[in-house]
Protein backbone atom coordinates (compact mmCIF):
# COMPACT_ATOMS: atom_id res chain seq x y z
CA UNK A 1 0.00 0.00 0.00
CA UNK A 2 2.81 2.39 0.91
CA UNK A 3 4.61 1.53 -2.33
CA UNK A 4 1.47 2.41 -4.37
CA UNK A 5 1.09 5.81 -2.62
CA UNK A 6 4.78 6.58 -3.22
CA UNK A 7 4.41 5.70 -6.94
CA UNK A 8 1.40 8.00 -7.34
CA UNK A 9 3.28 10.83 -5.59
CA UNK A 10 6.31 10.44 -7.88
CA UNK A 11 4.06 10.35 -10.96
CA UNK A 12 2.32 13.63 -9.94
CA UNK A 13 5.68 15.19 -9.23
CA UNK A 14 6.81 14.45 -12.77
CA UNK A 15 3.72 16.22 -14.17
CA UNK A 16 4.26 19.35 -12.05
CA UNK A 17 6.71 22.09 -13.22
CA UNK A 18 9.81 22.06 -11.10
CA UNK A 19 10.20 25.10 -8.83
CA UNK A 20 13.80 26.26 -8.82
CA UNK A 21 15.23 28.11 -5.85
CA UNK A 22 14.31 31.81 -6.09
CA UNK A 23 16.95 34.42 -6.92
CA UNK A 24 17.08 37.97 -8.27
CA UNK A 25 17.99 37.99 -11.95
CA UNK A 26 18.97 40.90 -14.25
CA UNK A 27 15.66 41.53 -15.95
CA UNK A 28 12.76 43.97 -15.84
CA UNK A 29 11.96 47.51 -16.98
CA UNK A 30 14.81 49.67 -18.26
CA UNK A 31 15.29 52.57 -15.85
CA UNK A 32 13.66 55.82 -17.09
CA UNK A 33 13.21 54.23 -20.52
CA UNK A 34 9.94 55.98 -21.25
CA UNK A 35 9.57 57.97 -24.42
CA UNK A 36 6.78 59.50 -26.48
CA UNK A 37 5.71 59.39 -30.13
CA UNK A 38 5.48 63.20 -30.14
CA UNK A 39 6.94 65.98 -28.03
CA UNK A 40 5.79 68.41 -26.97
CA UNK A 41 2.27 67.01 -26.78
CA UNK A 42 -0.87 68.99 -26.02
CA UNK A 43 -4.28 68.40 -24.50
CA UNK A 44 -6.62 66.35 -26.67
CA UNK A 45 -3.91 64.79 -28.86
CA UNK A 46 -3.57 61.01 -29.22
CA UNK A 47 0.01 59.83 -28.73
CA UNK A 48 1.84 56.61 -27.89
CA UNK A 49 4.05 56.09 -24.84
CA UNK A 50 6.82 53.50 -25.19
CA UNK A 51 8.90 51.63 -22.65
CA UNK A 52 11.60 48.97 -22.84
CA UNK A 53 11.78 45.56 -21.16
CA UNK A 54 15.02 43.57 -20.96
CA UNK A 55 15.87 40.04 -19.88
CA UNK A 56 19.48 39.03 -19.26
CA UNK A 57 18.53 35.87 -17.41
CA UNK A 58 18.66 32.42 -18.97
CA UNK A 59 14.90 31.93 -18.83
CA UNK A 60 11.87 33.34 -20.66
CA UNK A 61 10.10 36.17 -18.82
CA UNK A 62 6.35 36.68 -19.28
CA UNK A 63 3.78 38.74 -17.46
CA UNK A 64 1.83 42.00 -17.35
CA UNK A 65 3.28 45.50 -17.63
CA UNK A 66 1.21 48.43 -16.37
CA UNK A 67 1.71 52.10 -17.22
CA UNK A 68 0.81 54.62 -14.53
CA UNK A 69 0.27 58.37 -14.47
CA UNK A 70 0.90 59.05 -10.80
CA UNK A 71 -1.42 56.56 -9.11
CA UNK A 72 -3.81 56.35 -12.09
CA UNK A 73 -3.55 53.33 -14.38
CA UNK A 74 -3.31 54.29 -18.04
CA UNK A 75 -3.19 50.79 -19.50
CA UNK A 76 -1.85 47.26 -18.94
CA UNK A 77 -0.21 45.02 -21.55
CA UNK A 78 0.89 41.39 -21.51
CA UNK A 79 4.47 40.69 -22.59
CA UNK A 80 6.94 37.92 -23.19
CA UNK A 81 10.71 38.40 -23.44
CA UNK A 82 13.13 35.59 -24.24
CA UNK A 83 16.26 35.22 -22.13
CA UNK A 84 19.89 35.73 -23.03
CA UNK A 85 19.83 39.54 -23.27
CA UNK A 86 16.69 39.95 -25.34
CA UNK A 87 14.54 43.09 -25.13
CA UNK A 88 11.04 44.15 -26.10
CA UNK A 89 9.38 47.53 -26.66
CA UNK A 90 5.86 47.87 -25.24
CA UNK A 91 3.56 50.61 -26.58
CA UNK A 92 0.69 52.26 -24.71
CA UNK A 93 -1.76 54.53 -26.58
CA UNK A 94 -2.79 57.61 -24.58
CA UNK A 95 -5.09 60.58 -25.13
CA UNK A 96 -3.38 63.58 -23.59
CA UNK A 97 -4.98 65.40 -20.69
CA UNK A 98 -3.76 68.79 -19.53
CA UNK A 99 -1.63 69.29 -16.44
CA UNK A 100 1.42 67.74 -14.81
CA UNK A 101 2.09 64.04 -15.29
CA UNK A 102 4.43 61.56 -13.59
CA UNK A 103 4.77 58.41 -15.71
CA UNK A 104 6.06 55.05 -14.47
CA UNK A 105 5.91 51.52 -15.87
CA UNK A 106 5.80 48.52 -13.54
CA UNK A 107 5.67 44.75 -13.91
CA UNK A 108 2.52 43.82 -12.00
CA UNK A 109 2.68 40.07 -12.66
CA UNK A 110 5.44 37.82 -13.99
CA UNK A 111 6.74 34.29 -14.36
CA UNK A 112 10.00 32.74 -15.52
CA UNK A 113 9.95 29.57 -17.57
CA UNK A 114 13.02 27.43 -18.14
CA UNK A 115 13.74 25.63 -21.39
CA UNK A 116 11.98 22.60 -19.95
CA UNK A 117 8.92 24.75 -19.14
CA UNK A 118 9.70 24.53 -15.44
CA UNK A 119 8.54 27.57 -13.54
CA UNK A 120 10.91 29.48 -11.26
CA UNK A 121 10.14 31.99 -8.55
CA UNK A 122 12.97 34.33 -9.49
CA UNK A 123 12.48 38.07 -8.98
CA UNK A 124 13.43 40.77 -11.49
CA UNK A 125 16.12 43.28 -10.63
CA UNK A 126 14.13 46.31 -11.85
CA UNK A 127 10.38 45.66 -11.61
CA UNK A 128 9.59 49.36 -12.03
CA UNK A 129 10.94 52.17 -14.16
CA UNK A 130 12.05 55.52 -12.82
CA UNK A 131 9.66 58.48 -12.93
CA UNK A 132 9.41 60.53 -16.12
CA UNK A 133 7.72 63.91 -15.63
CA UNK A 134 5.98 65.94 -18.31
CA UNK A 135 3.58 68.87 -18.46
CA UNK A 136 0.80 68.87 -21.08
CA UNK A 137 -0.47 72.31 -22.02
CA UNK A 138 -3.37 73.43 -24.18
CA UNK A 139 -2.47 74.71 -27.67
CA UNK A 140 -5.52 76.74 -28.67
CA UNK A 141 -4.29 77.92 -32.08
CA UNK A 142 -2.45 74.65 -32.90
CA UNK A 143 0.81 76.46 -33.66
CA UNK A 144 3.05 74.09 -31.71
CA UNK A 145 3.35 76.47 -28.74
CA UNK A 146 1.49 75.77 -25.52
CA UNK A 147 -0.67 78.53 -24.11
CA UNK A 148 1.71 79.04 -21.19
CA UNK A 149 4.52 80.20 -23.48
CA UNK A 150 2.46 81.47 -26.43
CA UNK A 151 2.02 85.24 -26.28
CA UNK A 152 -0.95 85.04 -28.68
CA UNK A 153 -2.98 81.94 -27.82
CA UNK A 154 -5.67 82.39 -30.48
CA UNK A 155 -3.31 83.68 -33.22
CA UNK A 156 -5.50 86.68 -34.04
CA UNK A 157 -2.60 89.13 -34.09
CA UNK A 158 -3.37 90.57 -30.64
CA UNK A 159 -1.18 89.63 -27.68
CA UNK A 160 -2.98 87.96 -24.77
CA UNK A 161 -2.06 90.83 -22.41
CA UNK A 162 -3.53 93.33 -24.85
CA UNK A 163 -6.73 91.30 -25.16
CA UNK A 164 -7.14 91.19 -21.39
CA UNK A 165 -6.96 94.99 -21.34
CA UNK A 166 -9.50 95.44 -24.16
CA UNK A 167 -11.83 92.75 -22.81
CA UNK A 168 -11.65 90.39 -25.81
CA UNK A 169 -11.21 86.66 -25.35
CA UNK A 170 -7.51 85.66 -25.70
CA UNK A 171 -8.57 82.09 -26.55
CA UNK A 172 -11.01 83.05 -29.36
CA UNK A 173 -9.75 84.82 -32.48
CA UNK A 174 -13.19 86.30 -33.21
CA UNK A 175 -14.64 87.23 -29.82
CA UNK A 176 -17.99 88.56 -31.07
CA UNK A 177 -18.39 85.86 -33.72
CA UNK A 178 -19.10 88.22 -36.61
CA UNK A 179 -16.56 86.74 -39.04
CA UNK A 180 -13.80 89.33 -38.48
CA UNK A 181 -10.81 88.48 -36.29
CA UNK A 182 -10.35 90.73 -33.27
CA UNK A 183 -7.29 92.59 -34.56
CA UNK A 184 -9.11 93.67 -37.74
CA UNK A 185 -12.49 94.26 -36.09
CA UNK A 186 -13.19 97.92 -35.22
CA UNK A 187 -15.77 96.73 -32.68
CA UNK A 188 -14.49 93.33 -31.50
CA UNK A 189 -17.00 93.13 -28.64
CA UNK A 190 -20.08 93.97 -30.72
CA UNK A 191 -21.56 91.49 -33.20
CA UNK A 192 -22.62 93.67 -36.10
CA UNK A 193 -24.75 92.76 -39.10
CA UNK A 194 -22.86 95.05 -41.48
CA UNK A 195 -19.06 94.91 -41.47
CA UNK A 196 -16.63 97.05 -43.46
CA UNK A 197 -15.45 95.62 -46.73
CA UNK A 198 -12.71 98.01 -47.85
CA UNK A 199 -9.29 98.58 -46.34
CA UNK A 200 -9.33 100.17 -42.83
CA UNK A 201 -8.26 103.60 -44.00
CA UNK A 202 -10.94 103.78 -46.72
CA UNK A 203 -13.65 101.62 -45.18
CA UNK A 204 -17.24 102.50 -44.66
CA UNK A 205 -18.36 102.83 -41.07
CA UNK A 206 -19.15 99.40 -39.67
CA UNK A 207 -22.33 100.28 -37.86
CA UNK A 208 -25.55 99.95 -39.92
CA UNK A 209 -26.81 103.32 -38.67
CA UNK A 210 -23.90 105.11 -40.36
CA UNK A 211 -24.53 103.59 -43.76
CA UNK A 212 -26.45 105.73 -46.23
CA UNK A 213 -30.14 105.13 -45.67
CA UNK A 214 -30.74 105.58 -49.39
CA UNK A 215 -28.80 102.35 -49.88
CA UNK A 216 -30.02 100.29 -46.94
CA UNK A 217 -33.66 101.20 -47.56
CA UNK A 218 -33.51 99.83 -51.10
CA UNK A 219 -31.74 96.58 -50.16
CA UNK A 220 -34.10 93.65 -49.60
CA UNK A 221 -33.93 91.88 -46.26
CA UNK A 222 -32.28 88.68 -47.66
CA UNK A 223 -29.40 90.80 -48.96
CA UNK A 224 -28.85 92.49 -45.62
CA UNK A 225 -29.06 89.26 -43.64
CA UNK A 226 -27.25 86.92 -46.04
CA UNK A 227 -25.13 88.64 -48.68
CA UNK A 228 -23.38 91.08 -46.35
CA UNK A 229 -22.24 88.39 -43.86
CA UNK A 230 -20.99 86.31 -46.79
CA UNK A 231 -18.94 89.22 -48.08
CA UNK A 232 -17.67 89.79 -44.56
CA UNK A 233 -16.54 86.16 -44.38
CA UNK A 234 -14.74 86.50 -47.73
CA UNK A 235 -12.99 89.64 -46.51
CA UNK A 236 -11.99 87.89 -43.29
CA UNK A 237 -10.52 85.06 -45.36
CA UNK A 238 -8.59 87.55 -47.52
CA UNK A 239 -7.12 89.29 -44.49
CA UNK A 240 -6.15 86.02 -42.82
CA UNK A 241 -4.50 84.79 -46.00
CA UNK A 242 -2.66 88.10 -46.36
CA UNK A 243 -1.25 87.75 -42.83
CA UNK A 244 -0.25 84.12 -43.36
CA UNK A 245 1.18 84.90 -46.81
CA UNK A 246 3.33 87.70 -45.44
CA UNK A 247 4.79 85.35 -42.81
CA UNK A 248 5.52 82.75 -45.51
CA UNK A 249 7.10 85.40 -47.73
CA UNK A 250 9.40 86.60 -44.94
CA UNK A 251 10.39 82.99 -44.25
CA UNK A 252 11.38 82.49 -47.88
CA UNK A 253 13.36 85.73 -47.82
CA UNK A 254 15.21 84.47 -44.76
CA UNK A 255 15.94 81.11 -46.40
CA UNK A 256 17.55 82.81 -49.38
CA UNK A 257 20.05 84.48 -47.03
CA UNK A 258 20.82 87.32 -49.43
CA UNK A 259 21.22 90.02 -46.78
CA UNK A 260 24.95 90.44 -47.09
CA UNK A 261 27.22 93.45 -47.01
CA UNK A 262 28.30 92.96 -50.63
CA UNK A 263 24.74 93.33 -51.90
CA UNK A 264 24.47 95.27 -55.14
CA UNK A 265 20.96 96.44 -54.31
CA UNK A 266 20.25 99.36 -52.00
CA UNK A 267 17.39 98.31 -49.76
CA UNK A 268 14.93 100.96 -48.66
CA UNK A 269 14.83 99.18 -45.29
CA UNK A 270 17.90 96.92 -44.86
CA UNK A 271 16.40 95.32 -41.74
CA UNK A 272 13.37 94.14 -43.72
CA UNK A 273 13.85 94.11 -47.50
CA UNK A 274 10.85 93.64 -49.76
CA UNK A 275 10.33 90.54 -51.85
CA UNK A 276 10.98 92.45 -55.08
CA UNK A 277 14.30 93.76 -53.71
CA UNK A 278 15.46 90.27 -52.78
CA UNK A 279 14.34 88.88 -56.14
CA UNK A 280 16.20 91.67 -57.97
CA UNK A 281 19.36 91.05 -55.95
CA UNK A 282 19.21 87.32 -56.68
CA UNK A 283 18.90 87.98 -60.42
CA UNK A 284 21.83 90.41 -60.44
CA UNK A 285 24.05 88.10 -58.36
CA UNK A 286 23.12 84.98 -60.36
CA UNK A 287 21.72 83.38 -57.23
CA UNK A 288 18.57 82.66 -59.22
CA UNK A 289 20.58 80.19 -61.33
CA UNK A 290 21.91 78.35 -58.27
CA UNK A 291 18.56 78.08 -56.51
CA UNK A 292 15.90 78.49 -59.21
CA UNK A 293 13.11 76.75 -57.29
CA UNK A 294 13.42 79.14 -54.34
CA UNK A 295 13.18 82.17 -56.63
CA UNK A 296 10.19 80.78 -58.52
CA UNK A 297 8.53 80.22 -55.14
CA UNK A 298 9.45 83.76 -54.09
CA UNK A 299 8.01 85.21 -57.31
CA UNK A 300 4.66 83.45 -56.86
CA UNK A 301 4.53 84.54 -53.21
CA UNK A 302 5.15 88.16 -54.23
CA UNK A 303 2.39 88.04 -56.86
CA UNK A 304 -0.04 86.36 -54.45
CA UNK A 305 0.67 88.95 -51.75
CA UNK A 306 0.13 91.73 -54.30
CA UNK A 307 -3.33 90.34 -55.08
CA UNK A 308 -4.27 89.82 -51.43
CA UNK A 309 -2.94 93.21 -50.42
CA UNK A 310 -5.01 95.12 -52.98
CA UNK A 311 -8.73 94.93 -52.21
CA UNK A 312 -9.83 96.04 -55.67
CA UNK A 313 -7.65 93.58 -57.58
CA UNK A 314 -8.69 90.73 -55.28
CA UNK A 315 -12.42 91.31 -55.76
CA UNK A 316 -12.10 91.96 -59.50
CA UNK A 317 -10.30 88.63 -59.92
CA UNK A 318 -12.88 86.96 -57.71
CA UNK A 319 -15.74 88.35 -59.80
CA UNK A 320 -13.95 87.29 -62.99
CA UNK A 321 -13.50 83.78 -61.60
CA UNK A 322 -17.14 83.50 -60.51
CA UNK A 323 -18.33 84.91 -63.84
CA UNK A 324 -16.41 82.27 -65.82
CA UNK A 325 -17.70 79.47 -63.58
CA UNK A 326 -21.28 80.65 -64.13
CA UNK A 327 -20.68 80.85 -67.90
CA UNK A 328 -19.23 77.33 -67.90
CA UNK A 329 -22.17 75.87 -65.96
CA UNK A 330 -24.65 77.81 -68.11
CA UNK A 331 -23.02 76.43 -71.27
CA UNK A 332 -23.42 72.85 -70.01
CA UNK A 333 -27.11 73.02 -69.18
CA UNK A 334 -28.45 75.63 -71.66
Amino acid sequence: MLRRILSIFLFCLLLTPVLVQAETVPAGVADRALWFSKEPFFEGESITIYTLLFNSSGNQLSGTLTLYDGTTTISAKTFSVMGGGASSVVAFPWRVTSGSHVFTAAITSKEFLTTTLSQTSDTVSTPKSGEVKRFADLDTDIDGLGNKIDSDDDNDGLADLEEKKTGTNPLVSDTDGDGIIDKLDPHPLVKEVTKKILEPETALAAEPATLPTAVTDKLPEPVLNTAIPVIGAIESYRLKQETAGEASLQKTIGELALLRATSSVAYANPAKPTGWEVFKEGALSEQVIRTPFQYVKLLFQILWQSILGNTYIFYLLLLFFVYNIVRFIWGIFF
